[in-house]
């Protein structure tokens, strides 16, 4: 039923800052700090060199330097 009572709040008086406000302020601070030109770098190591017949035995790591998604567009 609808009677308009507050069945739950939690620090109602709490002034919070909306994710997507924050979203923008961080996004404008970076692209004001690193430039619209900047591009995150993914450098691959590997422990062993590639073999004659094209194969990469061993382990093989990603550094990322800070994009989730090694996204290269």
């Amino acid at each position: 039923r609808n009677d308009g009572r507050v069945v739950f709040q939690q620090n109602p008086d709490y002034a919070l800052m909306p994710a997507s406000n924050m979203k923008l302020l961080t996004a404008t601070a970076i692209l004001a700090r690193l430039g619209p030109d900047f591009r995150y770098t993914t450098t691959v190591y590997a422990t062993e060199n590639i073999g004659a017949d094209g194969t990469l035995g061993g382990t093989l790591y990603l550094k990322g330097t800070g994009d989730p998604s090694l996204d290269s567009g």
